[in-house]
């Protein structure tokens, strides 16, 4: 990943593979190509874990969910989106998901500019001036 950021933040193309949720694995051989742009947006739960990769970033933001409300859009999203059961997503997220937010991407919070409350009520200035 701090390779293919390095490349776009160069002004260089990069290749990244294809990941497959349903395998949890590459797709063999599948690339999708990224050119660079004067903006790059980079998201995910690990972000900002890296400090080569966290080091690159202007502006870093952490939205800050609660666990229950993930758990509740986890169960909905690998259901219908990743083809598995309740059980699996249940297990999954006691067995995985829970301790390795606590162990890896909750600290990441200390590297931001920027939190955000996580939820469906945030409202931006912009809208509340209406």
């Amino acid at each position: 990943m701090y390779e293919c950021l390095a490349e776009l933040y160069n002004g260089k193309p990069t290749k990244t593979p294809v990941y497959s949720f349903k395998t949890n694995a590459a797709e063999p051989g599948q690339f999708k190509t990224l050119h660079p742009s004067p903006i790059i947006i980079f998201e995910g739960i690990l972000s900002m874990y890296d400090p080569r990769i966290r080091n690159m970033f202007d502006l870093k933001i952490f939205v800050n969910l609660d666990l229950d409300l993930a758990l509740a859009r986890r169960i909905l999203r690998d259901i219908e989106e990743r083809g598995r059961d309740v059980q699996e997503v249940l297990h999954r997220f006691h067995t995985f998901v829970k301790k390795d937010y606590v162990a890896y991407v909750k600290g990441q919070m200390a590297y931001a500019n920027i939190i955000i409350p996580g939820g469906n009520n945030n409202e931006s200035e912009l809208s509340s001036r209406n």
